[in-house]
């Protein structure tokens, strides 16, 4: 399988090993394949030896967390994140890793308020029971939901707070005011 690797990005790494204390599947692990030292490695096995892209391949690729804490460390300077990404880039085009709904799903993650609606109204389809039971999310009732809301919104409360986020800060404010004299328990956090 060709990666659609540069050849030259590729060859840069000299396996230093300067990365490994930077990355932190390693770190959890101790397993070289799950370093970048080792993932580069597997990456030259493919695009240059011609190896199989095998299961535990994928599983190396799909464990970097991409957060290039690597590449800083690096003397030969390394553009690990862009190689992560053609790799990833090309199992993806062969069907080889992530499905494409689950890809979009993390794709929601960073953005705030698109999250905030999809689980909004996911909660809803859980309360009208329109929620099939094969996806494994638990039937609650009515009073734990609000008991849990006005954990999160307690929680949000002190999240922004500790961020600063002035905006986010007064609408969870409100939020809470607003929800506790209609019997949702607002627990405070921490």
């Amino acid at each position: 399988m060709n990666l659609h690797l540069d050849d030259k990005e590729l060859a840069t790494c000299v396996s230093c090993g300067l990365c490994l204390p930077h990355c932190p599947t390693f770190r959890v692990t101790g397993e070289e394949a799950l370093s970048p030292r080792g993932r580069i490695a597997a990456m030259r096995a493919v695009q240059w030896e011609g190896a199989e892209v095998t299961p535990s391949f994928v599983e190396f690729m799909e464990t970097c967390v991409q957060c290039r804490g690597c590449e800083p460390a690096c003397p030969s300077g390394v553009p690990y994140g862009h190689l992560q990404e053609q790799t990833r880039h090309a199992l993806a085009d062969a069907r080889r890793i992530t499905p494409r709904w689950q890809r979009a799903a993390f794709a929601v993650l960073p953005r705030h308020r698109l999250l905030l609606a999809g689980s909004s109204l996911l909660a809803v389809a859980q309360r009208l029971r329109l929620v099939p039971r094969r996806l494994g999310l638990p039937r609650i009732d009515d009073s734990v939901y609000a008991d849990l809301n006005g954990l999160m919104i307690r929680a949000l409360v002190e999240l922004y707070a500790a961020t600063g986020d002035v905006e986010e800060l007064e609408a969870a404010s409100a939020a809470a005011e607003h929800l506790q004299p209609h019997g949702v328990l607002v627990l405070e956090v921490g």
